[in-house]
């Protein structure tokens, strides 16, 4: 188990000094959406490494330097399954550092909370900060505002990662903002006939944003 203290250091050896300039600044920007503090660390021991595949060199990291090898390219669909794109972009940094920080801790998920498909999930109202949250998420609150869809149907909606949808549903159901309902053995949703909550305010955001339909 980890320190309740301690950072986690995230390593990029063959990265320029403004790409880690610019890994600093999402670190930034994600710090209240991330369990545990993060920073980039010069030298030394690391959790995560985040490779250049476009340039790589002698300083890619071996299995005793690191806990998680992340390949970053500008063409990262060129590459193995797993690689982000760079320059880094806040969501994809965001979903590898919050499935790291599980792995890295070996917390296992509540039993109750299956993100495989077999829960729908359904908006009750917008964040009021939601213009504070990454932008991507606000693709996530449209696609469940109208109906109810599990992780994968949004996943396929949406063009997200899986993981990433995970952590935005994570944070709605802290907030007791989404409705979770689960599949029947049918594959229909119980409780899916309910009276939806609406608001003027959530029609005009969809509006507004271009996901009405």
């Amino acid at each position: 188990m980890l320190g309740q203290t301690r950072s986690l250091k995230i390593a990029c050896p063959n990265f320029g000094i403004e790409e880690k300039g610019a890994l600093r600044s999402i670190l930034g920007l994600l710090k209240p959406y991330l369990q545990d503090p993060w920073e980039v660390s010069e030298a030394g021991p690391c959790d995560v490494c985040f490779v250049n595949v476009d340039q790589p060199n002698d300083a890619a990291p071996t299995a005793d330097t690191a806990s998680r090898v992340v390949r970053c390219a500008q063409r990262p669909r060129l590459h193995p399954q797993g690689a982000i794109h760079r320059p880094l972009r806040p969501h994809e940094v965001l979903a590898v550092l919050s499935d790291a920080t599980k792995q890295l801790k070996g917390l296992d998920r509540d039993d109750t909370y299956r993100p495989d498909g077999h829960w729908g999930f359904r908006l009750h109202a917008w964040p009021l900060d939601f213009i504070k949250w990454p932008k991507p998420w606000w693709r996530v609150l449209a696609c469940i505002a109208r109906e109810a869809h599990s992780i994968e149907q949004i996943a396929e909606r949406t063009g997200l990662p899986a993981k990433y949808i995970e952590v935005c549903m994570e944070r709605l159901m802290a907030a007791q903002l989404v409705e979770r309902l689960a599949y029947t053995s049918n594959g229909e949703m119980a409780g899916a006939g309910l009276k939806q909550k609406w608001s003027a305010l959530a029609s005009r955001l969809l509006k507004k944003f271009g996901f009405a339909r």
